[in-house]
């Protein structure tokens, strides 16, 4: 009989037991730092984790027979930090290696307990206000997914920030730095400058959006950024179609469910629409998302005008200065090449790129592959990137433009 079955799940269980965090990567990491800059009196042990050994953030990794072990002699509370994992595959799992439900919190449940503890003195009072500000949003999960993107509750201050749009390998960025100790923050939005295009797509009603929330909320974390003494970014590109297409197929579980692809459709044809609607953002972006996140995100909330600074196409990345912040501008398709340049940034001598979220690697490889050499794009989004778009130029050789049309070439609709 192991003594962890004895206790109830409770606010109080935080601080009297030893915590595992199951999972190592970005959101353990985030995780660790929250509960270690945020709770006093918190102990966080180890991280656990199927397919990593050694450390994350300064923890020993264990592995799952580690930690079975370790929970038939001592109290342990363990918390699920696997967002891209199915929860209850994950308690099933646990379970098999006879580890107790009561024991085992899922992210979920974390939040819900800090929520309904938020007076207690052991938060810290920046914690304390931005999770007030997000316990005035609706509550469920299809928002919550959203949500994240804003207001970095984790971030703390000598933190790299990694801020740039999704699907630009910045899950690859993060995850690296955090392997060799390297704080980071990871975020995707600071402003609601995209959050009217986002409605449409999950079937969001404004007022329930409570939007002033929302700006509140980001500005009050944007302004605590703003006030480290050196702010250092990193922020990424990646060639458009590639990343607009990554960037549906990854959400489209999420997108079917809420209704977002219509049912007469076919997959393929679902596919070309979401494509061409994402890079458009219902006709609001002249150049493509992520070319205007540059001037709607990193130059409204830090002054930083990527557009104004020269980038080294060749060299694949820029360095710009400005009173205390510097940032890095990486091109992906040059990412494996500029590990001593990110190392560099980082203060990290030791940094190795750890490739993550690989489409590849995923158990939806197969149907990956089916969708990405039959799907049609629309010459509407291949004309929007490639027919004098300056902000891509700005990035993009005219021989790297050809080589991306070529890969694409039997894709594009006539």
């Amino acid at each position: 009989m192991t003594k962890n079955r004895n206790f109830k799940k409770s606010f109080e269980s935080l601080f009297e037991n030893k915590i595992v965090l199951y999972g190592a990567g970005v959101t353990g990491v985030e995780t660790y730092k929250i509960l270690t800059n945020y709770f006093k009196n918190v102990n966080v042990a180890y991280f656990c984790d199927t397919y990593k050994t050694g450390h994350m953030s300064g923890l020993p990794i264990i592995s799952p027979e580690e930690l079975k072990e370790m929970c038939a002699h001592e109290s342990i509370i363990i918390v699920v930090t696997g967002l891209s994992n199915n929860p209850k595959e994950i308690a099933d799992n646990l379970q098999r290696l006879d580890i107790a439900a009561d024991c085992v919190y899922m992210l979920s449940e974390l939040d819900s307990l800090i929520m309904q503890n938020l007076n207690d003195s052991r938060i810290d009072e920046w914690y304390r206000t931005i999770k007030r500000y997000k316990g005035t949003l609706p509550n469920d999960e299809k928002r919550n997914l959203y949500l994240n993107w804003w207001c970095p509750e984790h971030y703390c201050e000598n933190d790299i920030l990694v801020y740039q749009p999704g699907k630009v390998g910045s899950s690859s960025v993060c995850n690296s730095l955090a392997t060799i100790g390297v704080n980071v923050t990871h975020v995707h939005m600071l402003t609601d400058c995209f959050i009217y295009d986002l409605i449409p797509e999950l079937a969001w009603e404004p007022e329930d959006m409570k939007l002033e929330t929302i700006r509140k909320s980001s500005q009050y974390c944007s302004d605590k950024i703003k006030l480290a003494k050196h702010l250092k970014i990193i922020t990424l590109v990646r060639e458009p179609l590639s990343r607009d297409y990554s960037h549906f197929l990854y959400h489209m579980s999420e997108l079917v469910k809420n209704g977002y692809l219509l049912s007469d459709n076919s997959l393929l044809e679902a596919c070309a629409e979401g494509i061409r609607k994402r890079a458009l953002q219902n006709g609001k972006c002249k150049y493509g998302y992520q070319f205007e996140w540059f001037n709607k995100e990193l130059k409204e909330v830090f002054g930083i005008d990527v557009y104004s600074h020269p980038f080294d196409k060749e060299k694949g990345y820029s360095i710009i200065k400005q009173d205390n912040i510097e940032v890095l501008v990486v091109k992906l398709e040059k990412l494996n090449d500029l590990e001593q340049v990110v190392g560099e940034f980082a203060n990290a001598p030791h940094f190795k790129l750890i490739n993550v979220n690989e489409a590849s690697k995923k158990e939806y490889k197969d149907l990956y592959k089916s969708i990405r050499e039959s799907v049609k794009i629309p010459r509407q989004v291949v004309s929007l990137y490639y027919n004098g778009n300056r902000y891509m130029d700005h990035f993009y050789s005219e021989e790297e433009k050809k080589s991306f049309l070529k890969k694409w070439q039997n894709n594009i609709a006539d």
